[in-house]
């Protein structure tokens, strides 16, 4: 499921109020347009409506493909430096995910959340996760 939440922002250039859609998770398997609004560097990006100026909305945000079985999360740089931040992490840099409220077995690959803190890295692991899987499939298949 992919989700959104619409703001009222501030142009840092010149002040102007506008909404903006925020978004903190996309399913491309439910809504495959998504995944171009990802790579095309739209998802997140405020775009003044008054001077044009353009900046990036640094939010946390999951990229989560369930055909091809990956999630890559993205976090702004300056979390590493959050102590609240770091405690949702285990020894070997995976997200917590255990919740004995769940009413339902997460997936494997969602235990295993590939974490990057920049968006272009975050649009590169999802290149390269969907061509490993086309590949090893195509190889199966073959």
């Amino acid at each position: 499921m992919s989700v959104k939440k619409e703001h009222v922002l501030t142009c840092p250039n010149c002040g102007h109020q506008q909404k903006l859609m925020i978004w903190s998770a996309v399913n491309v398997t439910f809504d495959p347009a998504m995944r171009t609004k990802v790579f095309e560097g739209e998802i997140n990006l405020f775009k003044c409506e008054e001077c044009d100026h353009e900046s990036y909305i640094e939010v946390p945000f999951l990229y989560h493909d369930m055909d091809r079985k990956f999630a890559v999360h993205f976090f702004p740089k300056h979390s590493i430096k959050n102590v609240e931040f770091l405690q949702k992490f285990n020894s070997k840099g995976l997200l917590m995910t255990e919740d004995e409220n769940l009413k339902f077995e997460v997936p494997q690959y969602l235990k295993e959340v590939h974490i990057v803190f920049d968006m272009n890295d975050l649009v590169t692991y999802a290149v390269f996760r969907e061509m490993l899987y086309d590949y090893q499939n195509k190889k199966m298949t073959d």
